[in-house]
């Protein structure tokens, strides 16, 4: 049975959404939601909805009965009150990352979606991607790359050229590296389950002097994760370009390419020593 799909919001995010709907054999558009009709409507054509399909609301995305399930691509902020609303009305939801703004916001859903029994996840594509289970079962396995020593995961661009309105560079919309993109060499800790319980260190890099962006943000930041006698972590997020991430073990190094982008696969090089 494909889901019917209703998407929340009409931003980029959501165009890559849709785009990928149209080829999936699970799945399907029926619904979408924008804070005006006309806007939902633009979407709508692209994507061959029809005009009753197009909600000038959110609400009305998630009291329409031919929706399965929503994709919450709104701006960060709204997240929270967006996934509340849909597990009240009984949709099982994929929230675009962040799937809120604080750790409390984020117990709040999760206790919402349990008590109306739907499906709630955050969208990180990059761990159901084939190449992300098969990292995973190299390490699970243990013949192949042996003990895992350490990781560094890397994942960054430039958005120093996005200028100041950027929702990157403003706070209040969840803007700074934690909040874009962090997520995605952070987690690779807890994919990676073999590694036992951790403990984390953070530490943030705020540059109030960065030249065309003059406002403090969290520019880079830092995770330094201990693994329980097994590994370390290190996880480094920055507004500046860099991607990839590499495992040492006790045979050698792996490194994935592009690993957030899967533009790449995986590199092996054995220990010469």
């Amino acid at each position: 049975m494909a889901l019917r799909w209703g998407i929340l919001g009409t931003g980029n995010i959501a165009n890559t959404f849709a785009t990928a709907l149209k080829v999936a054999k699970k799945g399907s558009l029926v619904a979408v939601g924008s804070r005006s009709k006309s806007s939902a409507e633009a979407f709508g054509q692209t994507y061959g909805l029809e005009a009753s399909q197009c909600h000038g609301s959110y609400e009305a995305v998630l009291q329409d009965p031919a929706v399965d399930i929503v994709y919450i691509c709104s701006p960060h902020p709204c997240h929270h009150a967006m996934a509340l609303q849909a597990a009240a009305a009984k949709k099982h939801m994929l929230v675009e990352k962040p799937i809120a703004m604080t750790e409390a916001q984020v117990r709040d859903i999760i206790k919402a979606c349990q008590a109306n029994n739907v499906f709630l996840m955050e969208a990180y594509m990059y761990r159901c991607h084939p190449q992300t289970r098969l990292l995973v079962d190299l390490v699970r396995a243990g013949d192949k790359i042996g003990q895992v020593k350490l990781i560094k995961a890397n994942f960054s661009f430039d958005g120093r050229s996005l200028g100041p309105s950027s929702r990157l560079w403003r706070n209040e919309l969840g803007g700074g590296a934690i909040m874009d993109i962090g997520g995605f060499p952070n987690l690779w800790r807890p994919d990676l389950t073999v590694l036992g319980p951790v403990q984390i260190e953070y530490k943030s890099h705020s540059k109030s002097e960065v030249e065309i962006i003059p406002v403090t943000m969290d520019e880079t930041n830092l995770f330094a994760i201990e693994a329980d006698a097994v590994a370390d972590a290190l996880a480094d997020e920055q507004l500046r370009e860099c991607k990839y991430m590499t495992l040492d073990d006790t045979l050698g190094q792996v490194r994935a390419m592009d690993q957030w982008r899967k533009e790449v696969g995986l590199r092996y090089q054995e220990d010469q020593d």
